[in-house]
């Protein structure tokens, strides 16, 4: 027989969920905004690195406010790198070839491992 969850191991349940529902909307867009592009076309587009500045953007600001514990439940996420990426993309740092990484390659593994995560919420 399992043990009911404390309210505060709700609390942090419910506080992953969201996060994960919140990232994998951002990601979802990302990969939706960037479909058929190429690198060049991704670079040359000022309002779809925008839009998907602006997705990035949510996922940094989403793994900055993750807990200790929220990071430590999904360790194959580089949650340091995400930080750094919101970081880079607040500086105005970020280079074409950084965000076209982070939409193109980056998001897609994050949206893989959102649904694994949340298979355990279904």
């Amino acid at each position: 027989m399992q043990n009911a969850l404390e309210p505060n191991d709700m609390n942090v349940e419910h506080t992953l969920a969201s996060t994960r529902d919140r990232i994998e909307a951002a990601a979802t867009d990302i990969l939706t905004l960037i479909e058929g592009l190429t690198a060049d076309e991704f670079t040359r587009s000022r309002l779809t690195r925008k839009t998907t500045l602006a997705r990035l953007r949510d996922i940094a600001d989403a793994a900055a406010a993750l807990s200790a514990e929220g990071c430590a439940a999904m360790p194959e996420v580089d949650w340091a790198g995400w930080v750094s990426l919101g970081s880079a993309i607040d500086s105005g740092g970020i280079a074409p070839a950084r965000e076209w990484k982070a939409a193109s390659e980056d998001a897609g593994t994050l949206l893989q491992w959102m649904r694994v995560y949340g298979q355990g919420d279904r």
